[in-house]
């Protein structure tokens, strides 16, 4: 991978780790169903970035067992090549046009974490909405309005930290997953 953007990987997973918890925390202090649908979001995000993970390891070792190939592929090196890679890398040596294997979840991850936030923010704004109903249909006096009004307001604080976090998560994921296509485009060159 280029050189400027071998750091940008660790360096992008941890801010948006760092948002996510923070949008978790933020969450936890408005209401359990905000906090909920922000853990949910992380564990989607947990599951693509264990993915990419997985596929950037197989990657950096076919890297390596590129850089280590001297002369023609022999079956001793095949045996140096990843396990999830070894059977396209064999068929590519063969001859075949073969394509080495995807991300099978990230990819979706991508555009679920997104729809998450956006149920959260339906959730928190259909609460809001009700508990909003409920306080001015209940209330006479002014200020038994406004006390009446913190309950449903903390459902705008359910609807803004899930978009928040599904977002964080989204963009985190699509940047990691670009990142990571990248490395396996140039090993795949390199291959080639």
């Amino acid at each position: 991978m280029n050189r400027l953007l071998t750091p940008l990987y660790p360096l992008t997973l941890a801010l948006g780790s760092a948002g996510l918890a923070a949008a978790a925390f933020n969450a936890a202090r408005h209401h359990p169903v905000a906090l909920a649908m922000a853990l949910l979001i992380a564990a989607g995000f947990a599951l693509g970035v264990a993915e990419l993970r997985a596929f950037r390891r197989a990657t950096q070792g076919l890297s390596r067992a590129l850089a280590a190939l001297t002369q023609p592929a022999t079956p001793a090196w095949l045996q140096t090549v990843p396990v999830a890679l070894r059977t396209a890398v064999e068929q590519r040596l063969a001859g075949q046009r073969v394509a080495l294997p995807g991300l099978a979840l990230a990819p979706a991850l991508t555009g679920v974490l997104v729809l998450l936030g956006m149920l959260g923010t339906f959730i928190g704004l259909v609460l809001t909405l009700g508990g909003t109903a409920d306080a001015v249909s209940n209330t006479a006096d002014l200020s038994a309005l406004r006390a009446a009004l913190g309950a449903p307001v903390r459902g705008l604080g359910l609807a803004f930290s899930a978009s928040v976090a599904g977002v964080t998560a989204s963009a985190t994921l699509g940047l990691l997953l670009a990142l990571a296509r990248r490395e396996r485009a140039e090993a795949s060159r390199t291959l080639d």
